[in-house]
């Protein structure tokens, strides 16, 4: 599961919308949108609001963004998954 997909069913089981979301972070409804569709990481300071707000642990996020980050390197430079 990638940040992006966990992210977009936890605020689904929240009963969240994403542009709440960015008002109660204080980032921009297309930032996060970019969160949600993978084509924007999750930092620390991101996971630290959202977990804030939402109550989803940083380190969940933090660690599916790294899974991601990792399985994105190994498909660049090449080797095992």
């Amino acid at each position: 599961m990638t940040p992006g997909e966990f992210l977009r069913a936890a605020l689904a089981e929240r009963d969240m919308s994403q542009s709440y979301l960015a008002f109660a972070t204080g980032y921009t409804a297309k930032h996060i949108n970019f969160v949600i569709q993978d084509r924007a990481r999750i930092t620390a300071p991101l996971a630290l609001r959202i977990e804030r707000e939402t109550y989803i642990d940083a380190r969940t996020l933090l660690h599916l963004q790294a899974d991601r980050d990792l399985e994105a390197a190994r498909a660049r430079v090449g080797g095992a998954s």
